[in-house]
C-alpha cells in the first residue's frame, strides 16, 4: 500500500506545475503527451479499484474511449485542468479500495486479457503490475518535463 501511495504522490508532483500548453507537448507526432499519459493512468488507476478492490469503475462514463485521441482529448487549458483535477480523488479512491481488500492473494475481480493471464493471477500481481506501469509512465513524463525545461520533482 505504501508503494502505491508513493507512486501516486510522485504523479501528483509530476503534474502539479504543468500548464495547459505543456500538457499537450510531445517529443514527436506519434508520441504521448503529459495529458495523454495522465488520462491513460487515470483509466488504469480506476481499473485497479475494480480489479483489486472489487469496486466498480468510476471514470468510464467520463472518458469513454479517449485513448485514441491526441492528448487524451485535452484541447484547452480548461480541459487539462479538469483532467488533472481527477487525479487526486481517483488516487485516493483506489488506495481506499486496495486498503479495504483483505485477500490480495485471490483472483482479480475482472477478466484478464489472454496475454496477461499467466502473470496477473492474483490481486497482488495485478497491483504490482500497476505499480510498474505508473513508474514506467512517470519516466516518460520526466523526459517530457526535461524537454520542456521543467524541474524534476
Amino acid at each position: 500500500m505504501a508503494e502505491l501511495q508513493r507512486r501516486q504522490e510522485l504523479w501528483s508532483r509530476l503534474i502539479a506545475d504543468v500548464d495547459g500548453p505543456a500538457s499537450r507537448f510531445a517529443l514527436h507526432a506519434a508520441g504521448p503527451s503529459i495529458a495523454w499519459l495522465l488520462g491513460h493512468n487515470l483509466v488504469n488507476t480506476d481499473s485497479v479499484a475494480e480489479a483489486v478492490g472489487g469496486r466498480p469503475r468510476s471514470l468510464e462514463a467520463t472518458f469513454g474511449d479517449r485513448h485514441a485521441e491526441p492528448h487524451f482529448g485535452v484541447r484547452t487549458d480548461a480541459d487539462w485542468n479538469a483532467l488533472r483535477a481527477l487525479w487526486e480523488p481517483t488516487a485516493i479512491r483506489t488506495r481506499d479500495a486496495v486498503r479495504a481488500q483483505a485477500d490480495l492473494d485471490g483472483a482479480p475481480d475482472v477478466p484478464i486479457l489472454p496475454e496477461f493471464q499467466g502473470h496477473l493471477t492474483t490481486r497482488r500481481a495485478f497491483l504490482d503490475g500497476h505499480l510498474f506501469h505508473l513508474t514506467w509512465h512517470a519516466g516518460q513524463v520526466g523526459m517530457l518535463r526535461a524537454a520542456l525545461n521543467l524541474p524534476w520533482v
